[in-house]
């Protein structure tokens, strides 16, 4: 099977863009962590109010994708805002990411999700968040 030259620069294009809206997981364990030279970022998961309640990353805010345009005034314009949710295989947090653009946000899609942060034993947080608002206990923003 032959490629075209076409095809050839459209597929290089399109991994050039994805890895350019894409945050690392080692990025955001080092956030975690508070480490020395980690990205300075907002975490949101995306997932629904009830599994940010039975677990999230710490440091992360609830932003359910179907809330976002009511959660968008609580959201800094001066952060790059990370989106996540149940794993690298869904789409959720690639829809959020994408709201968040389309309403003027610096958005990135975290290259995993909860899933691969749990089996990669990443730190954990339980703790539900009132509806309209984003934040528990260990949020940052």
């Amino acid at each position: 099977m032959a490629f075209s030259q076409e095809d050839i620069r459209k597929n290089r294009e399109y991994f050039a863009e994805k890895l350019r809206a894409e945050r690392q997981l080692t990025d955001v364990q080092a956030w975690v962590k508070n480490e020395r030279g980690a990205p300075e970022i907002a975490l949101l998961d995306t997932r629904s109010r009830d599994a940010f309640a039975k677990g999230h990353i710490p440091g992360a805010v609830s932003a359910p994708v179907g809330e976002l345009s009511q959660l968008a005034s609580q959201l800094p314009r001066g952060k790059e805002l990370v989106t996540y949710c149940w794993s690298k295989t869904w789409q959720l947090s690639a829809k959020a990411a994408l709201q968040l653009a389309e309403q003027g946000f610096f958005a990135k899609e975290m290259n995993a999700g909860w899933a691969e942060w749990t089996a990669g034993n990443g730190p954990t947080h339980s703790e539900r968040v009132s509806e309209g608002d984003l934040r528990c206990s260990c949020s940052r923003l």
